[in-house]
């Protein structure tokens, strides 16, 4: 009698869709924050462009941009 392989557990659907949500919202809240900073504390476009870029690689690789 041959024995059973055990079932993965992965993760639910619906937990990872609100996981990705969540970080997405939260990347998108840092990009606001930074157009914030831009604006009241006069940090320059090139480290603003550069900071963004960096958030938007981020969310790429958390596969959370559409």
């Amino acid at each position: 009698m041959a024995k059973k392989k055990k079932a993965v557990r992965k993760a639910k659907p619906k937990k990872a869709a609100k996981i990705s949500v969540s970080i997405e919202n939260d990347i998108r809240d840092i990009v606001n924050w930074l157009a914030v900073f831009k604006e009241e504390y006069d940090i320059p476009r090139e480290a603003v462009s550069v900071l963004r870029a960096k958030l938007e690689a981020l969310a790429r690789k958390a596969s959370v941009c559409r």
